[in-house]
């Protein structure tokens, strides 16, 4: 099977082809972002057996601070999440479970200033940042460009004078886009939909919430932080330990 090099990397459930982590599409962007959130460093043998995120936690775990821990962390970050919620937007307890979607008690209306208060009742302090709408995206996109072309026609420059200018105009133009449209940051990131990813990102992030030691890695930690660098990277959610990187697409 050849490499398709400009294929973006996926996540897939079918039989081993014998392809490690480095034959994948853009391999360099998922080791990267491990080698920086983990503080550590591969070299392609230690990838070139890597077929699965269970393995790639395993060699991860060879080479940080262990700590053992001989409690769920991942369950007291959801009871924690459980208890904010009800104080927060009134949920019943039984309605909040690790499969409940934020969204659906999180209200769409303010959501970006009530997502930044329900933080602060978790006293977290890292939280994941909420996303525009492709929609508002694409104005923005639209918008900058109208910006830059309108700038460009009407200075009175000519040259790279007006060229720069033009472009500079144009980030602030977009540095402000970027303040007044915040409050419509309304969507949840792909790596953090439910409860329980929320609860993961609490083990990963704000282990300071849920476990007295915090100065090395705990096994449920390691894998807590693994999850969103590999759904950012794949922009697939649906996946598990044994799961295959595979090179080209998702393949059913």
């Amino acid at each position: 099977m050849t490499r398709n090099a400009t294929a973006r990397p996926y996540i897939a459930r079918f039989e081993d082809h014998g392809m490690g982590l480095t034959e994948g599409a853009e391999p360099e962007d998922l080791t990267l972002a491990v080698e920086e959130r983990f503080g550590i460093s591969f070299d392609n043998d230690d990838l070139s057996v890597i077929k699965t995120p269970g393995e790639l936690a395993e060699l991860i775990l060879s080479k940080v601070e262990l700590v053992p821990t001989n409690v769920c962390l991942s369950q007291r970050a959801f009871h924690l999440i459980r208890r904010a919620a009800m104080r927060s937007f009134g949920s019943p307890r039984k309605t909040i479970s690790p499969d409940s979607k934020l969204e659906s008690f999180i209200p769409r209306k303010l959501r970006y200033a009530t997502w930044r208060r329900f933080s602060t009742n978790l006293s977290a302090s890292k939280w994941p940042g909420l996303k525009r709408s492709r929609l508002v995206m694409a104005v923005l996109i639209v918008l900058t460009g109208l910006v830059f072309s309108w700038c460009y026609r009407s200075l009175p420059l000519t040259g790279l004078f007006r060229f720069s200018l033009a472009t500079a105009l144009t980030v602030g133009f977009g540095f402000l886009a970027e303040l007044l449209t915040r409050p419509l940051k309304r969507n949840f990131p792909l790596s953090c939909e439910t409860v329980g990813d929320l609860a993961q990102w609490i083990v990963s992030e704000n282990p300071q919430l849920i476990s007295h030691d915090q100065k090395g890695w705990a096994r449920e930690r390691v894998s807590a932080a693994l999850r969103p660098l590999i759904v950012e990277w794949s922009d697939v959610h649906d996946f598990n330990d044994t799961s295959l990187f595979y090179p080209t697409r998702m393949i059913t």
